[in-house]
């Protein structure tokens, strides 16, 4: 997701009836206080699909006991950008049913949130599958947590980090040739990967096989593609790359001295000549 940052907003405060007021009939000083959030991209990282937040973009929201795994009372709750069409690099979210309502007593709660929302999270883990790359925002993970959040200071602060890496390949033709026809594809990929949210840790999905990823492609100019970092159960490798263009197939291949880190980006330079395709790298961002 982005450089940019958006905000989350609920209705906060104490209500007051025309009538009486809930420390009329409970004898306290209730709070009723709603979740408020601030979040952002840790700069300088952009995200892994574009730099927007997109209308109907959903993150889960847990609110758990201050220091703990116990669940308070937001338990995966969907916020959704409140745009109805087009995308900003700043935007409202919303509750998209049920708010985020923090202790009345002021206790303190964390505040963990993660992205995109899957309704099937379960105790803050979340599964996905990185294979099919045409959608990618759908795939493009992020998790945050900000903690010492209370009725007397609604305001969660939350910085999202990347868990993924981004491979991104401009291509080029030496001739100075079209490339509209492009397609490349990684060989031999794992896809799978679950999310802890709470332990903010990746882990490989038992049983999942290697597969080939076709990456997205932008008319040639680029191709692109989310995949899994290497973490326990996924070793770097030499990932063999194959391109498709006017009719041939072209075979290059990153080296298994590259380790693939959550939350980076690596960019490469990849030009076809009359007798190959060359691939270099032309950078690592954070």
């Amino acid at each position: 997701m982005k450089k940019s940052s958006f905000m989350l907003f609920a209705m906060a405060g104490a209500m007051t009836l025309a009538s009486c007021s809930n420390e009329e009939v409970n004898g306290n000083d209730t709070k009723n206080a709603q979740l408020q959030v601030v979040a952002n991209i840790a700069s300088p990282q952009t995200r892994a699909f574009d730099d927007q937040w997109n209308a109907g973009d959903q993150i889960g929201i847990y609110t758990l006991k201050a220091g703990t795994t116990d669940i308070d009372a937001a338990d995966n709750l969907a916020y959704r950008n409140t745009l109805t069409e087009g995308s900003a690099a700043n935007a409202n979210f919303a509750p998209a049913g049920k708010a985020a309502n923090l202790p009345d007593d002021g206790s303190k709660v964390d505040v963990v949130a993660y992205y995109p929302y899957s309704a099937s999270a379960a105790a803050g883990v979340v599964e996905l599958d990185v294979q099919k790359q045409d959608n990618q925002a759908a795939i493009d993970l992020l998790g945050a947590k900000a903690t010492g959040v209370s009725a007397d200071a609604p305001q969660a602060v939350l910085n999202f980090k990347h868990k993924l890496t981004k491979i991104f390949m401009k291509a080029t033709a030496e001739d100075g040739s079209s490339l509209s026809d492009l397609k490349a594809y990684i060989k031999g990929m794992y896809t799978k990967v679950s999310y802890s949210a709470f332990a903010d840790e990746l882990s490989m999905v038992s049983g999942d096989t290697k597969k080939d990823v076709e990456m997205r492609s932008a008319d040639g100019n680029y191709v692109e593609a989310i995949v899994l970092p290497n973490i326990d159960g996924n070793d770097a490798t030499t990932r063999n790359i194959e391109f498709e263009h006017n009719g041939k197939v072209y075979k290059a291949a990153i080296s298994a001295d590259v380790k693939f880190e959550s939350g980076k980006k690596y960019v490469y330079n990849v030009k076809f000549t009359a007798t190959g395709v060359k691939i270099e790298g032309a950078g690592i961002t954070n």
